[in-house]
């Protein structure tokens, strides 16, 4: 890994100062992969490395197996996200295709659990191209005194979420197949989002499990009060936004979880404009990347807004 050569420092120091194995740490520069019995390892790195998140997380991106990961994925999906864009029922992907089986191949992972996250992108994808329609029909057919114009910038807007979407699914693919959070953190943060604002007494959650996503998200997703543990802030973003993908990765730990980020003073996911706030909070989670920038910009209140 270049940052690494650029510290000074060979494969052997580096694992070293991680306190993991030299095989490991060199799967780490080889393929991509971070060891799932050490969470944590993404910003542990990062510090030795003397980086931030972002410059981290690119050079995972860099390393030519997860390029050639990538590449794979959007060669596949290509076909399966032209179906999904076009008018007719909405047609699932098996985890029997040969779609789902040459991804579970690429990514080391299961083609059930393949077919089940490619699908909430297709889902995605549906969605947009349903808005895009609409507004197609509207601009179209519908008597009005809006100008066409006005249509159109919409349409641009939404053809370019799609393009979004289409382009970030290898790094969806990357963060829940390759590196997903390990299921009894995640199942920790659904404990404590289903918990509330008033968050839960330590003794409910493992002190190893919160231990660990202290490790692994640099302790900004949950907040340890006089009265016991809650989500912070990032805390409510992250696992309303990862939800959707966790939930068919890990069976939820009590019920059925549906988010509702209202009950933390959040806006509802129902109106107009929650696929725009949806795909913003989504990117504000790459693998590492702490959201706490994207609101420095005034975003942060745009979104509380609504």
């Amino acid at each position: 890994m270049d940052l690494r050569t650029a510290h000074g420092l060979t494969v052997v120091e580096l694992a070293a100062e991680l306190g993991l194995a030299t095989n490991t740490y060199r799967r780490i520069e080889s393929s991509g992969v971070l060891p799932k019995r050490r969470p944590g390892t993404f910003w542990d790195l990062a510090r030795a490395l003397d980086v931030d998140c972002t410059q981290l997380h690119e050079a995972i991106l860099q390393i030519p197996a997860v390029q050639e990961r990538s590449r794979y994925a959007i060669s596949t999906l290509k076909p399966v996200f032209r179906l999904a864009l076009s008018p007719g029922p909405f047609q699932p992907l098996q985890d029997t295709s040969p779609h789902s089986q040459g991804l579970a191949s690429s990514y080391g992972a299961a083609s059930s659990t393949v077919s089940r996250v490619v699908n909430i992108l297709l889902a995605n994808l549906r969605q947009l191209a349903h808005q895009r329609a609409q507004l197609e029909a509207y601009r179209d057919f519908t008597a009005h005194t809006r100008p066409a114009a006005a249509y159109e910038r919409e349409l641009d807007v939404v053809s370019e979420r799609i393009e979004q979407e289409i382009d970030s699914a290898p790094e969806i693919l990357e963060r829940y197949l390759v590196n997903p959070l390990p299921q009894a953190c995640w199942h920790s943060l659904a404990k404590l989002y289903l918990a509330g604002p008033g968050g839960i007494d330590d003794a409910a959650v493992l002190d190893d499990n919160v231990t660990t996503l202290g490790k692994a998200f640099d302790s900004y997703l949950v907040r340890d009060t006089w009265d016991g543990l809650r989500l912070s802030d990032a805390g409510v973003l992250f696992f309303v936004d990862t939800l959707p993908y966790y939930r068919v990765i890990y069976a939820p730990p009590e019920r059925v979880i549906r988010p509702e980020p209202h009950s933390y003073g959040w806006p509802s996911y129902h109106s107009r404009s929650a696929p725009y706030r949806r795909h913003r909070l989504r990117m504000a989670h790459v693998l590492g990347h702490d959201p706490r920038p994207h609101w420095d910009d005034g975003t942060w209140m745009k979104i509380r807004r609504g």
